[in-house]
Parts: structure tokens; sequence; C-alpha cells
């Protein structure tokens, strides 16, 4: 999906805020998984969004309390 600069730096500022701390600044993964596009994509828009909102009983939290829906949608 294409994001307005606006949505994109928040995004950016959410993912180094909430996510970088286990996906890594590259998305090349840490402690979370690989999030380069290449991974990312297989799973698709939809999927992505609830992984983000509910998280994973493998240690993803979930930050459906904290984020908007449309901030979820941006960031997925």
């Amino acid at each position: 999906p294409k994001l307005s600069e606006e949505a994109k730096a928040a995004s950016g500022k959410i993912y180094f805020e909430r996510c970088a701390g286990c996906h890594g600044m590259l998305r090349k993964g840490a402690t979370g998984k690989n999030l380069e596009p290449a991974n990312s994509a297989k799973l698709g828009q939809a999927r992505l969004e609830k992984v983000i909102g509910y998280g994973t009983e493998g240690g993803m939290p979930n930050f459906d309390d904290i984020l908007t829906k449309q901030e979820l949608k941006d960031i997925a």
C-alpha cells in the first residue's frame, strides 16, 4: 500500500519506538523475526495487521490497545 509522507514518517517513528528493539533497526531480525519485505510480504496485509494487533504465542505483544486501527494498517 502507498503511504503519504506523513503516514510513512509516523510509521517509521512507531517502528523505531515499538518494534526495532526486537526486529532490529534494519528489520533483519534479532529476538523477533526478520521483517524485510521478502519475508513479510508472504503474510499479506491483513495477516500482518492481525499479528501486530493481537500478537503471537511466540512472544510478540499485542498493540491493538496502543495503536489506532489506521496506525496498525500503516505499520503493516
